[in-house]
């Protein structure tokens, strides 16, 4: 018994094994990868198109200048309505520009607040990082309740416009606010795990690697809006806005001064960039993240204003009566559907 050698216990790893056994790699990693946590989330990987479709839908550029319209209409009108698009898409741009080259070289789906622990001081880095998830975070948050008291104003304006004798009231909005905020809790609780078969719905394209990429329903949906009301408002029969009208003319009933009026007008253009960093959220799920996530990033600007200009464009070209539509109550958007509609 004593001449035998006694084994080691199974979870002790002696100096022998430690020396003989060689360590072999699990993963092999190309250039631009980034290593996914494949514990949950979506484990197939989107490619370049299906990832601009996406960041496009999430910015959605176009629909929100046309949700808030009558922020730069009433404060700054037509000049700063356009202008303040050009303004805006050189500005974000700029923003796009510099997030895209630091995702090319740390590509991460934490976005901005790794980039400030990489790239900050060693001694302030944590708490620069900290604040800056925390000013990320308030953003969703603002973002969020400005995406619902939209639509629940423009409900109003709708009830306002088909029953005149109806006066609307601030308490009105918030509660429809409210009542808004409660729907989307509630789908976001019980229902929303169903609506990926949402997104499923599609068709298939061809990538330029080759790969078969979903197109969402979703986008789909969008650019049919954006067809819809460049299509409504460029065929108008009746008559049209003058040039000095959509190009010269600026209106500033706030009392502030010319450029203050403009600054308060660049809510209207700037909100449609508000998802911008979409892209760099995803960066685990795309196929060489160093090269697809900044090429999003900075195609999703572009593509942005494209829309948002071309239907500022048409919009201000259909306006002919500006008291009629101001007094719309809020949804400027209604009026000129609706007088696109009729005949002459």
């Amino acid at each position: 018994m004593d001449d035998k050698k006694k084994s080691p216990a199974p979870n002790v790893r002696t100096s022998q094994d430690h020396e003989t056994r060689s360590l072999k790699p699990t993963i092999s990693l190309t250039a631009g990868e980034v290593v996914a946590n494949d514990a949950g989330g979506i484990k197939e990987k989107l490619g370049p198109f299906t990832l601009i479709a996406l960041c496009f839908n999430l910015c959605n550029t176009w629909a929100g200048v046309a949700a808030s319209l009558p922020i730069a209409l009433l404060q700054g009108g037509p000049a700063a309505l356009l202008y303040g698009e050009i303004f805006s898409a050189f500005t974000f741009l700029c923003i796009a520009l510099s997030m895209a080259e630091i995702a090319s070289v740390y590509p991460s789906a934490a976005g901005q607040y790794a980039f400030t622990s990489i790239l900050a001081p060693a001694k302030i880095n944590r708490g620069i990082s900290y604040i800056c998830g925390l000013i990320v975070m308030m953003s969703w948050v603002a973002v969020g309740a400005a995406v619902l008291i939209i639509p629940s104003s423009q409900i109003l304006a709708i009830a306002s416009y088909f029953h005149p004798e109806y006066e609307k009231k601030t308490w009105h909005v918030f509660l429809l606010y409210e009542a808004m905020v409660l729907l989307i809790a509630a789908v976001t609780t019980w229902i929303l795990h169903k609506f990926k078969r949402i997104h499923d719905v599609g068709c298939k394209v061809l990538s330029d690697h080759r790969e078969s990429t979903d197109i969402s329903v979703t986008v789909a949906l969008t650019m049919s809006m954006f067809a819809i009301s460049f299509i409504l408002l460029a065929s108008r029969p009746n008559e049209r806005a003058t040039h000095d009208f959509v190009w010269n003319t600026f209106l500033n009933s706030t009392g502030w001064s010319d450029g203050m009026c403009f600054l308060v007008a660049l809510l209207t253009t700037s909100f449609g960039y508000a998802g911008l960093d979409s892209a760099l959220h995803l960066a685990e799920e795309v196929q060489n993240p160093r090269r697809q996530v900044p090429r999003a990033i900075v195609l999703t600007v572009i593509v942005g204003f494209v829309t948002a200009f071309v239907y500022i464009i048409v919009l201000l070209y259909s306006i002919t009566d500006f008291e009629e539509l101001v007094a719309v109550g809020g949804y400027v958007n209604l009026e000129s559907g609706l007088s696109s509609c009729k005949t002459t």
